[in-house]
Protein backbone atom coordinates (compact mmCIF):
# COMPACT_ATOMS: atom_id res chain seq x y z
CA UNK A 1 0.00 0.00 0.00
CA UNK A 2 3.06 2.27 -0.29
CA UNK A 3 3.17 3.09 3.42
CA UNK A 4 5.80 5.87 3.77
CA UNK A 5 7.25 4.41 6.96
CA UNK A 6 7.54 0.93 5.44
CA UNK A 7 9.21 2.41 2.36
CA UNK A 8 11.71 4.35 4.52
CA UNK A 9 12.49 1.19 6.50
CA UNK A 10 12.97 -0.84 3.31
CA UNK A 11 15.25 1.85 1.84
CA UNK A 12 17.39 1.73 4.95
CA UNK A 13 17.46 -2.07 5.35
CA UNK A 14 17.89 -2.81 1.65
CA UNK A 15 20.29 0.01 0.80
CA UNK A 16 23.23 -2.28 0.01
CA UNK A 17 21.14 -4.59 -2.19
CA UNK A 18 19.63 -1.54 -3.89
CA UNK A 19 23.10 -0.19 -4.69
CA UNK A 20 24.14 -3.55 -6.12
CA UNK A 21 21.06 -3.72 -8.36
CA UNK A 22 21.55 -0.11 -9.46
CA UNK A 23 25.15 -0.90 -10.44
CA UNK A 24 24.07 -3.99 -12.37
CA UNK A 25 21.42 -1.95 -14.18
CA UNK A 26 23.99 0.77 -14.97
CA UNK A 27 26.44 -1.71 -16.49
CA UNK A 28 23.71 -3.57 -18.36
CA UNK A 29 22.47 -0.30 -19.88
CA UNK A 30 25.99 0.62 -20.97
CA UNK A 31 26.63 -2.82 -22.48
CA UNK A 32 23.23 -2.95 -24.15
CA UNK A 33 23.74 0.43 -25.83
CA UNK A 34 27.14 -0.76 -27.15
CA UNK A 35 25.44 -3.87 -28.54
CA UNK A 36 22.69 -1.77 -30.12
CA UNK A 37 25.22 0.57 -31.78
CA UNK A 38 27.23 -2.42 -33.05
CA UNK A 39 24.08 -3.96 -34.52
CA UNK A 40 23.06 -0.69 -36.19
CA UNK A 41 26.56 -0.28 -37.68
CA UNK A 42 26.06 -3.69 -39.30
CA UNK A 43 22.58 -2.91 -40.61
CA UNK A 44 20.87 -5.11 -38.04
CA UNK A 45 17.66 -3.92 -36.41
CA UNK A 46 16.95 -5.28 -32.95
CA UNK A 47 13.24 -5.89 -32.48
CA UNK A 48 11.99 -5.49 -28.91
CA UNK A 49 8.92 -7.18 -27.49
CA UNK A 50 6.42 -5.34 -25.30
CA UNK A 51 3.69 -7.42 -23.66
CA UNK A 52 0.24 -5.88 -23.31
CA UNK A 53 0.09 -6.74 -19.61
CA UNK A 54 2.54 -6.43 -16.73
CA UNK A 55 2.94 -8.82 -13.82
CA UNK A 56 1.15 -8.09 -10.55
CA UNK A 57 4.26 -8.21 -8.34
CA UNK A 58 6.18 -5.47 -10.14
CA UNK A 59 6.93 -1.80 -9.61
CA UNK A 60 4.87 -1.18 -12.77
CA UNK A 61 1.75 -2.07 -10.74
CA UNK A 62 2.85 -1.27 -7.19
CA UNK A 63 3.87 2.36 -7.77
CA UNK A 64 0.86 3.60 -9.80
CA UNK A 65 -1.81 1.37 -8.22
CA UNK A 66 -4.56 3.79 -9.21
CA UNK A 67 -3.98 2.85 -12.87
CA UNK A 68 -4.98 -0.79 -12.31
CA UNK A 69 -8.23 -2.47 -11.34
CA UNK A 70 -7.78 -3.40 -7.69
CA UNK A 71 -9.58 -3.70 -4.39
CA UNK A 72 -8.85 -1.77 -1.17
CA UNK A 73 -5.86 -4.04 -0.45
CA UNK A 74 -4.28 -3.44 -3.85
CA UNK A 75 -5.20 -6.90 -5.13
CA UNK A 76 -6.67 -7.30 -8.63
CA UNK A 77 -10.46 -7.32 -8.78
CA UNK A 78 -10.46 -8.67 -12.35
CA UNK A 79 -7.62 -10.20 -14.31
CA UNK A 80 -6.57 -10.84 -17.90
CA UNK A 81 -7.60 -14.04 -19.59
CA UNK A 82 -8.43 -15.68 -22.89
CA UNK A 83 -11.87 -17.19 -23.49
CA UNK A 84 -12.39 -20.89 -24.18
CA UNK A 85 -11.43 -21.84 -27.71
CA UNK A 86 -10.33 -24.82 -29.80
CA UNK A 87 -7.18 -25.12 -27.69
CA UNK A 88 -8.74 -25.02 -24.22
CA UNK A 89 -12.28 -25.72 -23.02
CA UNK A 90 -11.73 -23.54 -19.95
CA UNK A 91 -9.76 -20.76 -21.64
CA UNK A 92 -6.52 -19.33 -20.27
CA UNK A 93 -6.52 -17.55 -16.95
CA UNK A 94 -3.43 -15.32 -17.17
CA UNK A 95 -4.02 -13.49 -13.91
CA UNK A 96 -2.40 -10.17 -14.89
CA UNK A 97 -3.98 -7.03 -13.42
CA UNK A 98 -6.14 -5.06 -15.81
CA UNK A 99 -5.62 -1.40 -16.62
CA UNK A 100 -7.98 1.36 -15.57
CA UNK A 101 -8.15 2.80 -19.08
CA UNK A 102 -10.35 5.66 -17.85
CA UNK A 103 -7.63 6.81 -15.43
CA UNK A 104 -4.90 6.29 -18.00
CA UNK A 105 -6.88 8.46 -20.42
CA UNK A 106 -7.11 11.22 -17.79
CA UNK A 107 -3.30 11.36 -17.74
CA UNK A 108 -3.05 11.46 -21.53
CA UNK A 109 -1.79 7.86 -21.34
CA UNK A 110 1.45 9.09 -19.74
CA UNK A 111 2.28 5.68 -18.20
CA UNK A 112 2.04 3.98 -21.61
CA UNK A 113 3.96 6.74 -23.37
CA UNK A 114 6.78 6.46 -20.83
CA UNK A 115 6.78 2.67 -21.11
CA UNK A 116 7.02 2.72 -24.89
CA UNK A 117 9.58 5.51 -24.92
CA UNK A 118 11.81 3.59 -22.49
CA UNK A 119 11.55 0.41 -24.52
CA UNK A 120 12.37 2.30 -27.71
CA UNK A 121 15.53 3.56 -26.01
CA UNK A 122 16.65 -0.08 -26.02
CA UNK A 123 15.43 -1.12 -29.47
CA UNK A 124 14.59 0.91 -32.56
CA UNK A 125 11.53 -1.25 -33.27
CA UNK A 126 9.02 -2.71 -30.86
CA UNK A 127 6.54 -5.55 -31.32
CA UNK A 128 3.43 -5.07 -29.19
CA UNK A 129 2.34 -8.47 -27.93
CA UNK A 130 -1.39 -9.26 -27.70
CA UNK A 131 -2.25 -6.11 -29.61
CA UNK A 132 -5.86 -7.31 -29.88
CA UNK A 133 -6.33 -6.23 -26.23
CA UNK A 134 -6.20 -2.57 -27.25
CA UNK A 135 -9.40 -3.03 -29.29
CA UNK A 136 -11.06 -5.30 -26.71
CA UNK A 137 -9.69 -7.48 -23.92
CA UNK A 138 -11.07 -10.45 -22.04
CA UNK A 139 -11.61 -9.92 -18.29
CA UNK A 140 -12.38 -12.45 -15.57
CA UNK A 141 -13.09 -11.94 -11.87
CA UNK A 142 -9.84 -12.44 -9.94
CA UNK A 143 -11.31 -15.28 -7.86
CA UNK A 144 -12.58 -17.25 -10.88
CA UNK A 145 -11.26 -20.83 -11.12
CA UNK A 146 -10.82 -20.53 -14.90
CA UNK A 147 -11.59 -18.21 -17.80
CA UNK A 148 -15.05 -19.46 -18.78
CA UNK A 149 -17.02 -16.75 -16.97
CA UNK A 150 -15.22 -13.76 -18.49
CA UNK A 151 -16.39 -11.00 -20.78
CA UNK A 152 -14.97 -8.89 -23.59
CA UNK A 153 -14.39 -5.26 -22.58
CA UNK A 154 -13.72 -2.40 -24.98
CA UNK A 155 -10.07 -1.30 -24.95
CA UNK A 156 -8.67 2.20 -25.39
CA UNK A 157 -8.46 1.89 -29.16
CA UNK A 158 -7.12 4.69 -31.30
CA UNK A 159 -7.05 7.22 -28.45
CA UNK A 160 -4.02 5.50 -26.91
CA UNK A 161 -2.06 5.32 -30.16
CA UNK A 162 -2.94 8.89 -31.10
CA UNK A 163 -1.52 10.02 -27.74
CA UNK A 164 1.62 7.94 -28.32
CA UNK A 165 2.08 9.36 -31.83
CA UNK A 166 1.55 12.90 -30.56
CA UNK A 167 4.09 12.46 -27.76
CA UNK A 168 6.73 10.38 -29.54
CA UNK A 169 6.06 10.78 -33.24
CA UNK A 170 5.65 7.82 -35.51
CA UNK A 171 8.00 5.14 -34.27
CA UNK A 172 8.84 1.55 -35.14
CA UNK A 173 5.80 -0.14 -33.57
CA UNK A 174 4.58 -3.48 -34.88
CA UNK A 175 1.31 -5.12 -33.87
CA UNK A 176 1.01 -8.84 -33.17
CA UNK A 177 -2.23 -10.14 -34.64
CA UNK A 178 -2.64 -13.51 -32.95
CA UNK A 179 -5.83 -14.48 -31.20
CA UNK A 180 -9.48 -13.76 -31.90
CA UNK A 181 -8.92 -11.06 -34.51
CA UNK A 182 -11.97 -9.19 -35.76
CA UNK A 183 -12.47 -6.17 -37.99
CA UNK A 184 -12.00 -3.73 -35.07
CA UNK A 185 -8.52 -5.14 -34.45
CA UNK A 186 -7.62 -4.95 -38.15
CA UNK A 187 -8.84 -1.37 -38.34
CA UNK A 188 -6.92 -0.34 -35.22
CA UNK A 189 -3.75 -2.03 -36.45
Amino acid sequence: KRDPQAIATARRELSEATRVHAAIAFFFEHQWQRLRRAAEERGITILGDLPLYVARHTADVWAPQELFESDDNGLPSRVAAVPPDAYSDTGQLWGNPLYRWDRLAETGYAWWIERIERNLAWTPALRIDHFRGFAAYYAVNADAPDARAGAWIEGPGLALFSAIDEALGERGLLAEDLGDIDERVHTLR
